[in-house]
């Protein structure tokens, strides 16, 4: 089925904004954050409908402009988490900060992390977002690779709050998964910038307790800087970087456990990207450009749309209304 073909699920209200119509923020994706080429940190939130190919728009800012963060969202609103705010690694923030997806707006405070991070893995579902791993300190040998889980109620401002430990301390992993449960996959234990150890670990925890995670498998090569997305059945894994920048496409099935499998390929190799889905289609953006791939089916990506804002050319994080936690 041609993606626009799908039903615009929006339904009920709708505003024109200039020459959009703004309906209830279902089916939306957001992309936010990331560095411009001279690598200063900004912070746009741009947004598309996930029902249509065509054009993304301008949605608001965040309250702290940054990379490398973290974003959890529910049908009705998006939470950014962590980042690090300096033009080059460094200064690494814990702020938390939130939108609805109902109407274009600026980020208003959410509260903080328990510690500032970045490069994190993270999913949620309804009501929990979940941040994990990352780094936190300046990106020199004098940083910690974290294994800490945290996670925030996505309905209600407040702190995140402690909920076990990964397997293996790591930043630059992806992370997805279904209502019930979050999976992370491969990641970095070495330094940002510094050093590189690749791994390709996948574990899991249960979304509405807390505790460690637990072993699921392995991804098909050992990469850092993979961008992951899922439907509430599979969890997919995007790029990376193994001996070099990577077109590896894998999945998992969440609800077992096992090493991941071959999925097909991105259209060039490549590392560090975002995703985000609405429960039937993956989005994996690379720089501005966004491309799809069927998440019930295997195959290679197809182009979707461009990003709009051409002074943010490498947004840092995807999050949307209807993904596979949802």
């Amino acid at each position: 089925m041609a993606i626009s073909s799908i039903k615009n699920k929006t339904s009920g209200r709708k505003l024109l904004v200039g020459n959009v119509f703004w309906g209830d923020g279902s089916n939306r994706a957001l992309w936010a954050g990331g560095e411009n080429n001279s690598s200063i940190k900004q912070n746009t939130i741009q947004w598309f409908q996930m029902s249509t190919s065509g054009t993304a728009y301008d949605f608001g800012d965040l309250t702290v402009a940054r990379n490398y963060l973290a974003s959890a969202a529910s049908s009705t609103r998006a939470v950014f988490s962590g980042g690090t705010s300096l033009s080059t690694y460094g200064t690494n923030v814990n702020t938390i900060d939130y939108v609805g997806f109902d109407g274009r707006q600026n980020a208003v405070n959410f509260g903080n992390l328990s510690i500032g991070r970045f490069l994190p893995m993270f999913h949620s579902s309804s009501t929990r977002g979940i941040i994990a791993g990352g780094y936190s300190g300046s990106a020199t040998p004098n940083g910690t690779v974290q294994s800490n889980i945290e996670y925030i109620t996505i309905a209600s401002a407040g702190n995140g709050t402690s909920f076990g430990t990964l397997t293996l301390a790591r930043h630059q992993g992806g992370g997805s998964g279904s209502q019930t449960r979050a999976v992370f996959g491969g990641g970095d234990t070495g330094t940002p910038g510094y050093s590189a150890t690749n791994q390709n670990t996948i574990d899991y925890i249960t979304i509405a307790s807390t505790g460690n995670a637990i072993s699921f498998g392995g991804l098909t090569t050992s990469r850092r800087g993979v961008a992951s997305c899922s439907s509430n059945t599979r969890s997919l894994f995007f790029g990376g970087i193994d001996s070099g920048a990577s077109t590896v496409i894998d999945y998992v099935t969440i609800a077992t456990t096992g090493n991941a499998a071959s999925f097909g390929s991105l259209s060039s190799a490549n590392y560090g990207g975002q995703a985000t889905s609405n429960n039937i289609y993956g989005y994996i953006g690379f720089s501005r450009v966004i491309s799809y791939v069927t998440i019930a089916s295997t195959g290679d990506t197809t182009s979707f749309l461009t990003l709009s804002d051409t002074t943010n050319p490498y947004p840092a994080v995807a999050t949307s209304s209807a993904h596979g936690g949802l």
